[in-house]
């Protein structure tokens, strides 16, 4: 789609011509600057609903704040984008990787050792997953995400 101004033709959608870098690029800038936008609105709203709360009781039945936040301005657009993405993300990366290790070995097994490479590169990758859960578990239990540790110390 061509533009014809001053005697110039100019390509609308130059844009898609940039570098794919650039274009990565223009959507991390973009995407932290919406999600700044939009989360000054969503911690002014958690401020105030928690911050009225007196007592730890009154605090803990406002923890349910986020879900109103979420659900009462808009947000869930944005959730359902991030949801959409990692399940896609989810739905390729295991078959993606599975059938390029596959195809990998099958080429080389053309010209021999492929059971031996076949089993190395499964134990590797097997290995390697192995220890990302390890990581992953040791992470999440020193971290202990969603625990709330009130005025007198305890964690719950």
């Amino acid at each position: 789609m061509n533009v014809q101004t001053d005697g110039v033709k100019k390509n609308v959608m130059q844009f898609w011509s940039w570098a794919l870098h650039w274009q990565i690029l223009l959507g991390l800038v973009v995407g932290a600057g919406v999600g700044y936008w939009v989360g000054a609105d969503a911690i002014e709203v958690w401020e105030k609903e928690v911050g009225a709360a007196s007592s730890i009781a009154e605090k803990a039945a406002v923890i349910s704040a986020e879900k109103r936040v979420i659900d009462g301005n808009g947000f869930v657009v944005f959730q359902l984008f991030g949801e959409v993405f990692l399940n896609g993300l989810k739905l390729v990366m295991i078959p993606l990787v599975i059938s390029s290790i596959v195809l990998a070995v099958a080429s080389i097994g053309k010209q021999g050792g492929f059971g031996r490479l076949g089993m190395k590169t499964l134990g590797y990758y097997m290995s390697t997953s192995a220890v990302a859960i390890l990581i992953g578990l040791g992470v999440v239990n020193m971290v202990k995400p969603g625990w709330v540790v009130t005025e007198d110390g305890v964690r719950h």
